[in-house]
């Protein structure tokens, strides 16, 4: 179904332990860069195309944002290629344990869809990450109309998430 890059410490069970292990974490990694961040963070360099996507498939390209503390809140936008037009998007969406600021560029291939309307919708992903400063990631995702997304991803910032997210896409109206 959907993946995030995989972290080795994952199943950690007990709400506290998870929340404050995360909070202490984040402090000990990120205090030190937090200290230097007087400026605001540029966003991560657009992705170059690594993904071969099949001739039918569309092609996805989104910029994201994620802000946590405990709970996270990611918005963004990007196009979607497909059948030689090219449609603007918007994603948000959120998860649970994240902690920290990070931007993501991310650009892929978008299967299963022949009609543009099946692109909107809510994806789900589990998994964490940990981005201290630049990171780079692979994200697979799949909608309701069983349309996926396999994406490669680069970030930056100081960010730690081990989460169940949900991001709604959707294509914006001309």
């Amino acid at each position: 179904m959907l993946a995030h890059t995989p972290l080795p410490v994952r199943s950690h069970k007990g709400g506290r332990t998870i929340a404050g292990g995360l909070a202490a974490t984040f402090w000990l990694v990120a205090h030190p860069a937090l200290a230097q961040q007087s400026q605001p963070q540029p966003q991560p360099q657009p992705v170059a195309q690594p993904l071969v996507c099949a001739p039918n498939d569309g092609r996805l390209s989104v910029r994201v944002e994620e802000l946590g503390a405990v709970v996270g809140y990611q918005w963004g936008r990007g196009t979607l290629e497909l059948g030689g037009h090219t449609y603007q998007i918007v994603a948000r969406g959120g998860g649970v344990l994240a902690v920290g600021h990070a931007f993501f560029a991310a650009a892929g291939c978008v299967s299963n869809i022949t009609r543009p309307e099946d692109f909107s919708g809510t994806y789900w992903t589990t998994g964490g990450s940990a981005v201290v400063g630049q990171g780079r990631g692979v994200l697979f995702m799949e909608n309701a109309h069983g349309v996926d997304v396999h994406l490669a991803e680069q970030a930056r910032g100081v960010l730690m998430s081990w989460q169940i997210a949900r991001l709604d896409m959707e294509l914006i109206p001309d």
